[in-house]
């Protein structure tokens, strides 16, 4: 009963005129917003409560930015939509009211200017839709109709499209209430009603061409239709682009939606006096079979295979001067920026990785160049391997965003270009989260420090080091001249177990993917200003991006001037380091004299003089940020594993508000004075040491060495290395790492009952209430538990 009513509240409050039916008038945006986002955090997404929320209003300007769909704040009206964005319909396609049937007239006086309830206009809507369609495929001619079939419109009844490659239980599926299929809708026919209307059943996203979002008077809302269109182009990676279209009882109004964002047209009215304006109408319709010059609706380079059930499809990719069957989506990122689809290709055990995405054309730095870079001096273990690039065309032209001519004169936005990708690799390997025990973790970020530390010195820096890009287990296929030179850095298995170091097989135990946002640090060192131009981008994954660099400015507090020295390595440790490094490469990163890392740290006035100076210009992405990312994407990951133990893991609160905190993080626009609540985790470990871990962590975790590991790295991590101007070595934190990390492998594999085992795949709070947390999609997780490390109450915030 509490929750009926707590949700009945929050639906008036959230709407303007609830608001106002309260006695909340000029003083609500920021307490609408508020219930929005209680609304979000309950339930995981406004449609739960089937609330539309006008993001264009003003209190959608106090939601938080977590809560934002860069999809709709890229949203933008052209009033020359018609002209910028659909084909004119030809003389022969045209249709004019006097010209339609009587019962086609019957259909469009009853659905404009009627306020019937909202089901009432399915019907009418989809039958004159299928009914103007028809006619223009009829005029159309038959080379266009060799590329199309008919497109037929489908009442949907706010049925959920099936067959999203999104499956994660918070992933919110569409319910457009009406779609245009490609071919007949009598294909999809199960029945009739009472009424003897017929009664249609679920549709696939892959044989939908267009939908529409359909209200009664004119309570349309454009933000929901391009919701829809995000969600159909995740699920349909042969689609560049796509037309949509919203209607109500007084209006109409088309969208094209694209990664570079969605376009709106000006509202047409149906009527314009006494007459019926139909031409936009028209036009839209007649642009899913002939799309003008810049606006591409199919790629025809991916093909769906024959599909007979509503199963998620497999794709038939042309590439390359090959064709790869039945290809599985194994990966596909939200539908705006780069797009990124990943597919697996599987003969005779053969596998083969095909990544699309759509790349910004102002971008310096190429992915096929940088990869091409690390293995320049011969194949680099543990770095993807590339077999094929090139860009994507259709009619032997690049496939590109459409162009967006509202945008030329905006000082606020800059139109975006985008021209879409293909990878092929030879590289395979397994998601992190598979890792079967700590040990295996703990060597796989070993070689990952190594081989960002190697590929460093080769003048590359990677910019986006996650979760999402660090695979493990990897494979190659083989290759003539598949040869490793002995300047390869020395891998763990090389340190631990010496008779592998003479193969030519890929000894690592990870493998580095995703060079897209990667730097090539020599060409930038040519150019002092570009470099800063160009090393000032902040580029990384939210979740586990550097603090600097998320906030755009040197970090602010008294302890991030603290600094530690080196670590130093003895015993068994100190000896394989010797034997792969040797002494002198040891000593050259020993701090000796007062240094820290190499420097002498400034005396309390100069560095907050410093600070002043650095807070005034733009942070650089340097190396030691991408190993801050190393560290937080550890963390993570063994926040969320489940060891195999009979310790029970009841002590959830301080794991969720942690959890809370990586979910919820953004890389913010408030500089130079934003904080980062994930600075807060580093606090409390270089002031309390591995205890503050205690209800954070699985239990299993408390009788190994990695309560202490993460302190350990924690102390090195957290200081703000841009105060140390004279630092001479630029993988200093790579050495901090390379020692901590080596001496708790060490002690693992002297004494292996302190290793633990994993459950592959397994994520902790998996089984907790929907709506309240989401461990297994790192972009939807929510929490509302809240208490101190050490069991008193504390909000996890980040200090003033």
């Amino acid at each position: 009963m509490f929750s009926v009513l707590w949700k009945l509240f929050l639906d008036i409050l959230v709407t303007s005129e609830g608001a106002q039916g309260l006695g909340l008038s000029s003083a609500t945006p920021l307490l609408r917003a508020y219930a929005i986002q209680v609304l979000v955090s309950t339930c995981g997404h406004l449609a739960t409560f089937n609330i539309e929320v006008d993001l264009s209003s003003d209190y959608s300007r106090c939601l938080p930015e977590s809560h934002g769909n860069p999809a709709i704040q890229k949203m933008h009206t052209d009033p020359k939509f018609l002209q910028n964005h659909l084909s004119l319909v030809p003389g022969n396609a045209r249709v004019t009211f006097s010209g339609m049937p009587s019962q086609q007239k019957a259909l469009l006086r009853s659905i404009t200017g009627t306020d019937e309830p909202e089901r009432t206009l399915y019907w009418p809507f989809s039958d004159f839709l299928t009914y103007l369609s028809g006619r223009i495929y009829d005029s159309l001619p038959v080379e266009v109709k060799k590329d199309n079939a008919v497109i037929e419109f489908v009442p949907n009844g706010n049925r959920y499209m099936v067959g999203h490659p999104d499956t994660s239980e918070l992933a919110t599926p569409s319910a457009p209430e009406c779609v245009g299929v490609e071919g007949s809708r009598a294909e999809f026919l199960v029945g009739r009603r009472l009424d003897g209307t017929p009664e249609y059943g679920t549709i696939p996203y892959h044989r939908v061409s267009t939908f529409m979002k359909i209200k009664p008077g004119n309570r349309h809302r454009a933000s929901q239709l391009i919701s829809y269109a995000c969600h159909y182009l995740q699920a349909r990676p042969d689609r560049p682009g796509v037309y949509c279209l919203a209607a109500c009882s007084c209006f109409y109004q088309m969208s094209w939606v694209d990664s570079s964002g969605s376009t709106i047209s000006p509202q047409y009215e149906w009527k314009n006096g006494r007459r019926y304006q139909l031409d936009p109408l028209l036009c839209f319709l007649y642009s899913l079979y002939v799309p003008p010059v810049g606006h591409i609706t199919k790629d025809p380079t991916i093909n769906v295979h024959h599909v007979k059930t509503h199963r998620k499809p497999t794709w038939d990719i042309c590439s390359g001067g090959k064709t790869y069957e039945k290809c599985k989506l194994v990966s596909c990122q939200p539908p705006w920026g780069r797009r990124t689809a990943v597919f697996l290709h599987v003969k005779e055990g053969q596998e083969t990785v095909i990544k699309d995405y759509y790349r910004n054309n102002k971008r310096r730095f190429k992915e096929e160049d940088i990869i091409n870079q690390c293995h320049s001096d011969g194949f680099v273990p543990g770095v993807v391997r590339l077999e094929y690039h090139g860009e994507v065309k259709a009619n032997g032209e690049a496939i590109t965003t459409a162009p967006r001519a509202e945008l030329e004169s905006s000082n606020d936005h800059i139109s975006e270009c985008r021209t879409k990708m293909r990878f092929i690799f030879s590289s395979i390997g397994q998601k992190l989260d598979k890792v079967s025990s700590l040990k295996e973790l703990l060597m796989v970020f070993f070689d990952l420090n190594e081989i960002h530390r190697g590929l460093l010195h080769a003048g590359v820096l990677h910019w986006d080091i996650s979760a999402n890009n660090i695979l493990i287990r990897p494979k190659h296929r083989s290759s003539k001249g598949d040869v490793q030179l002995s300047s390869n850095p020395k891998l763990i298995s090389d340190i631990l177990w010496t008779e592998t170091t003479k193969t030519t097989e890929d000894r690592s135990t990870c493998l580095l993917i995703d060079f897209d946002n990667s730097a090539n640090l020599s060409a930038c060192t040519q150019n002092a200003t570009e470099s800063v131009k160009v090393l000032a981008q902040r580029t990384g994954t939210p979740m586990y991006i550097a603090r600097s660099i998320a906030a755009g400015t040197v970090l602010a507090k008294q302890r991030h001037r603290k600094f530690y020295p080196m670590p130093e390595l003895s015993g068994k440790a100190k000896e394989l380091y010797d034997d792969a490094w040797g002494p002198a490469h040891y000593e050259e990163y020993c701090d000796r004299n007062g240094t820290y890392h190499g420097s002498i740290v400034p005396d309390h006035t100069t560095l907050r003089a410093l600070y002043t100076e650095l807070s005034t210009m733009p942070v650089c992405h340097r190396p030691h940020h991408d190993v801050e990312s190393m560290f937080w994407t550890l963390f993570v990951t063994v926040l969320k594993a489940v060891p195999k133990s009979d310790l029970e893991d009841v002590q959830l609160g301080e794991f969720l508000s942690t959890w809370e905190i990586f979910e919820k993080h953004t890389i913010s626009t408030l500089q130079p004075t934003a904080v980062d609540a994930r600075d807060v985790i580093l606090r409390d470990l270089v002031d309390d040491g591995p205890e503050c871990l205690t209800n954070i962590l699985h239990p299993a975790f408390f009788k190994t060495p990695l309560p202490k590991l993460l302190a350990g790295l924690a102390v090195h991590i957290s200081p703000e290395y841009d105060l140390l101007q004279d630092v001479s070595k630029a993988d200093h934190l790579h050495e901090a790492w390379r020692r901590l990390l080596l001496e708790c492998l060490v002690e693992i594999d002297d004494s292996p009952e302190l290793d633990v085992e994993l459950d592959p795949g397994a994520r902790r709070g998996r089984k907790l209430k929907r709506g309240r947390l989401n461990i297994s999609n790192e972009e939807d997780a929510d929490s509302d538990d809240d208490e101190d490390s050490r069991g008193k109450p504390r909000p996890r915030t980040a200090e003033p």
